[in-house]
């Protein structure tokens, strides 16, 4: 199934009135609950507002009533359909599932464990509550009490931002055309953070016949190639806008392919990009997992640092392989496309942009000439 022919139908299918609509739930995970404000206050203003999807945000620290109610506000008001799940303990500690073996590896790479507040992992040293972050998504998102009454999600980072009505619910869109997923944003993974991946895809797909020729959306973005390997590709997708069906994450072999990475999270900061990104197209039709930018009429209008400042894409850091060049041009083309059609830049901000010349993104949206209910979004909280 995860190498069906590829059917380019254009346009995405839109439902009738009387469809019932699709279960689905904005997720955002965050440090400090209020860090969601801004992004919960677009996505309201722009759709949420009247779409009324819920919101769970998952937090690492206590939320205050004041702190709540300024959520509530952002979110649309008092008939809001909003929580704020909060765990302080899990993000301060290393897994349990790892054995004896691989939590002393991780441990050598660690610095500060008894102060989780200051605590890093990974040759990076990046602080053990981001590294938590990106395995929570892949590790334990789908299984958390208060997301079992929905089918799909659709995850946000906190510095994500709606910057025009969507021109498709992203639930609708799922459900009606029998996704298991989507992203915007295709990339290259690279660095020490592409550790854990190829290991993964062997122990759960032994058969090198099984593995390759893989792809999402379209064969042109092969995650396995005729031989079978991740790691001539590297393909990942970006994780600041993304959505799927939760069951997804709840079989069996995904739950294998995701233990089989965890370890190496936390030694490589092998985040939940790649193992999202390259189990959907080992596990699954590949088909079923939409490139937003490949298809006709999609635009979403999120806005994201990543988006503006990102090594992979932008600043092209990295070299494809040879036999990849073509397909990379494809790529930053469709991404700049995208990126111009729907923040409106001209193609001289747009590079300026590009030349490193970043501004602040509440500077920059002033210059789009949003109403006054957007800038109402980028008011300091009340204190």
């Amino acid at each position: 199934a995860g190498r069906a022919a590829h059917a380019d139908t254009g346009a995405a299918t839109t439902t009738t009135k009387t469809k019932k609509k699709p279960r689905g739930v904005f997720i955002l995970k965050v440090r400090k609950a209020q860090d969601a404000c801004k992004t919960v206050c677009t996505l309201s203003h722009f759709f949420n507002k009247e779409a009324g999807y819920p919101i769970r945000i998952f937090a690492d620290e206590p939320v205050s009533d004041q702190q709540m109610e300024q959520l509530r506000n952002s979110s649309g008001g008092v008939g809001a359909d909003i929580q704020v799940i909060v765990d302080t303990q899990r993000w301060r500690q290393i897994p349990s599932i790892l054995n004896k073996t691989e939590r002393e590896l991780v441990i050598q790479g660690c610095i500060n464990l008894d102060k989780p507040d200051v605590a890093t992992c990974t040759a990076m040293n990046v602080h053990i509550g981001y590294i938590y972050m990106g395995y929570w998504r892949y590790m334990h998102m789908a299984d958390e009490p208060s997301l079992q009454e929905f089918d799909y999600f659709v995850s946000l980072d906190a510095d994500s931002f709606l910057t025009q009505s969507p021109s498709h619910d992203p639930f609708d869109l799922m459900d009606t055309n029998n996704l298991n997923g989507f992203f915007n944003i295709l990339a290259f993974q690279s660095g020490v953070m592409i550790n854990g991946i190829q290991e993964a895809a062997e122990a759960v797909v032994p058969s090198l016949d099984e593995r390759k020729d893989r792809y999402l959306d379209h064969p042109n973005y092969t995650f396995m190639d005729d031989k079978g390997p991740w790691t001539s590709h590297y393909w990942s997708i970006w994780g600041c806008f993304y959505g799927g069906r939760l069951d997804f994450f709840r079989t069996s072999q995904f739950k294998k392919f995701a233990r089989t990475v965890a370890p190496f999270t936390y030694r490589f900061r092998t985040d939940e990009q790649p193992v999202i990104a390259v189990a959907w197209s080992l596990l699954g039709d590949g088909n079923k997992v939409w490139y937003l930018p490949m298809h006709d009429g999609i635009e979403m209008g999120v806005f994201h640092h990543g988006w503006v400042d990102n090594k992979e894409i932008v600043r092209r850091d990295v070299t494809p392989p040879e036999d990849q060049k073509h397909l990379y041009d494809d790529m930053l083309r469709r991404n700049q496309s995208y990126w111009r059609h729907t923040l409106n830049r001209t193609w001289d901000g747009f590079q300026e942009l590009r030349m490193g010349k970043l501004m602040k993104v509440e500077d920059y949206t002033k210059t789009l000439g949003y109403t006054d209910d957007w800038e109402k979004c980028w008011l300091e909280p009340t204190k």
